[in-house]
């Protein structure tokens, strides 16, 4: 049987933007979770201090990212237009992708790209409601939900484009990275709720296996 080694890793965990950081905060059982505000979400509309309110969260605190809006969108070969659609899940996995392949020392020695693959656990890209939102904005100023809305409300949202799609479709995470990377083989997402990223470590090994022997270089998933 083939023998598989986890030789890269990176990751993107709340206060944990690392490897490293990430493994101390483990040992030092840290709480990562941080107070809401409203330049990250202003959550006063759904917030009460009952648990027992209906359609509300009594809770204050949220584990969060840092930097979810900084983006090296020239490096990664993605316009302007596409990278203001893209969902997040996307944009970080372009960039742990890079990170990993640094770790293993693979990302200026030669692999086999035309056999390296890309397996993905994802279960939902809440970004399509934020993309999808300037259709919402039409129909609330069409009074299609009742009292038409003004225009103010809607003069942030982003605009709709070629990208709108294609920017939160999960399956966007695994092929971008496919895609500027130039890997040739599978790439997908799969859907298996909190097992996700099991079924997709599983699935890599799976295709690793399949694949016949060859000397020299080794394709990476």
């Amino acid at each position: 049987m083939l023998d598989i080694a986890i030789v890269g890793m990176s990751c993107r965990y709340p206060k944990s933007p690392d490897i490293p950081t990430f493994w101390q905060n483990c040992l030092e059982r840290k709480v990562c979770l941080t107070e809401l505000t409203d330049q990250r979400w202003n959550h006063k509309a759904l917030y009460s201090p009952n648990k027992r309110a209906r359609n509300h969260t009594h809770s204050q605190t949220a584990g969060l990212l840092s930097n979810v809006d900084e983006f090296a969108a020239r490096y990664f070969q993605v316009s302007p237009r596409r990278a203001r659609i893209m969902d997040p899940q996307q944009r970080l996995t372009l960039e742990l992708t890079r990170e990993a392949l640094q770790d293993a020392g693979a990302e200026r020695r030669p692999f086999l790209r035309e056999r390296s693959g890309v397996f993905f656990g994802a279960v939902i890209s809440e970004f399509i409601v934020y993309s999808n939102m300037k259709v919402r904005s039409w129909q609330l100023l069409d009074g299609q939900f009742g009292p038409p809305s003004t225009e103010d409300v809607t003069a942030e949202l982003p605009d709709l484009n070629a990208y709108s799609l294609s920017g939160c479709l999960v399956n966007g995470i695994a092929s971008s990275v496919s895609q500027f990377f130039q890997l040739g083989g599978p790439a997908f997402t799969s859907d298996a709720a909190c097992a996700s990223s099991l079924v997709a470590t599983t699935q890599a090994c799976q295709y690793l296996r399949s694949l016949p022997p060859r000397k020299g270089l080794s394709p990476i998933a």
